[in-house]
């Protein structure tokens, strides 16, 4: 247990998992005799399929291991997706950045502690999204979708039927109301400034109303104070609204 390197600890098993998933079919393989092509018979020249108990076998390390290091890894997983969503693609391409977080997203399915990652990624994107800190909407918004419906990426291709559309997580759909609250705030703050002359200066002002109930963030204990100069045109415009 390399509490030490933790900060690591997400691309470390992305690294292992990539191994693992490519020594599967090849250390660990079983021969099984495929029929002749256009026939029903079986054929000399056998075909090799990962052994499935070794698969198993990796899928129940993986689950043991997260379990060992408790709430730590849901933390990391989150943490890492921050990061890549507010670095970006940069030169990858599309394709190439989304299997870079479905990559992540596939370690997800290992940890019990759902609820922590949950609230891990929900602060993280309030900030991203409030601090305009996130290099792509179009991504946030397609993670999202995933979370909410469970993206469940194999470990390997042992497990029979596997299906990537697990059941709905509504908890997920709080990120959305970021978005749409985020969108009413601009809407507000435009109608606002509409009203003002162009030269009044509270066309310079930035301000954002948000609903306390969309945001993972404590209740405010003391009031923010205005200069006179921002809050007296605030407080005229809302008297006259």
């Amino acid at each position: 247990m390399d509490t030490a390197r933790d900060d690591d600890m997400v691309q470390r098993l992305l690294d292992f998992k990539s191994f693992a998933e490519s020594t599967l079919p090849t250390a660990f393989a079983d021969e099984v005799e495929a029929p002749l092509v256009g026939t029903s018979e079986q054929g000399a020249m056998p075909q090799k399929q990962p052994n499935k108990d070794f698969g198993y076998a990796l899928i129940d390390a993986f689950q043991t291991g997260f379990k060992a290091r408790r709430n730590k890894p849901a933390e990391m997983i989150a943490k890492y997706l921050d990061k890549a969503m507010r670095k970006g693609q940069k030169d990858a391409s599309d394709a190439a950045f989304e299997a870079l977080l479905d990559s992540a997203l596939g370690l997800y399915r290992f940890t019990n502690d759902k609820d922590v990652f949950r609230t891990f990624y929900h602060r993280a994107l309030a900030k991203r999204l409030l601090l305009e800190r996130s290099a792509s909407n179009d991504f946030e918004k397609a993670m999202l979708k995933k979370l909410k419906e469970r993206m469940l990426i194999m470990l390997c291709s042992l497990e029979p039927k596997a299906d990537n559309s697990a059941e709905y997580d509504p908890e997920f759909g709080m990120g959305d109301h970021m978005f749409n609250d985020l969108a009413l705030s601009r809407e507000m703050m435009l109608e606002f400034l509409s009203k003002e002359a162009a030269d009044n200066p509270s066309q310079n002002l930035s301000v954002m109303v948000l609903q306390q109930s969309v945001w993972p963030f404590p209740v405010r204990k003391k009031d923010a104070g205005l200069l006179p100069s921002v809050g007296h045109p605030i407080a005229w415009r809302t008297m006259r609204s």
